[in-house]
């Protein structure tokens, strides 16, 4: 059993898609098996010398575009 070209099901966060589902480009499924999502949480100790690559995901999880 496989799936057609151009559909599959992915789990992902409401602001990624929102627009797509609104404009009916997607179509969210399961959506009693989802509860709300508050958002990320990041604990790292406090050391000053961050690496860039953990820079970059902090930034991203900071992100609210």
């Amino acid at each position: 059993m496989g799936f057609q070209a151009g559909h599959g099901i992915a789990f992902v966060t409401e602001p990624e898609v929102i627009d797509s589902i609104e404009n009916g480009s997607l179509r969210r499924v399961l959506s009693d098996w989802c509860s709300p999502f508050d958002g990320y949480y990041l604990c790292y100790s406090g050391r000053r010398n961050l690496s860039s690559a953990f820079r970059l995901v902090i930034d991203r999880l900071r992100y609210e575009g």
